[in-house]
């Protein structure tokens, strides 16, 4: 799965059977630094049918993050966030 923030940062990962994830953030277009990190976190899916990950980075590359958000795949396999028609 792959996630684009507005800033332009890529996340992909995988989602494992037992609950695990294998996490790589990829440089942002415009970064001075061209290094990728490596992570591993764990996914759920909450009673309401939210996606939810928890990313387990260290605290010298920003420490843990962790989101839900109801999501859809494009047939890329790119993954978006669903936006509250509000």
């Amino acid at each position: 799965m792959e996630r684009i923030s507005q800033s332009g940062g890529v996340r992909r990962w995988s989602n494992n059977a037992d609950g695990t994830a294998a996490i790589v953030r990829l440089p942002k277009p415009a970064a001075k630094s061209a290094s990728v990190g490596k992570t591993t976190g764990r996914w759920s899916i909450t009673e309401d049918g939210k996606y939810c990950l928890d990313e387990e980075w260290r605290g010298e590359v920003g420490g843990p993050i962790q989101w839900c958000s109801r999501m859809y795949q494009d047939s890329a396999g790119t993954l978006h966030p669903l936006r509250d028609a509000n």
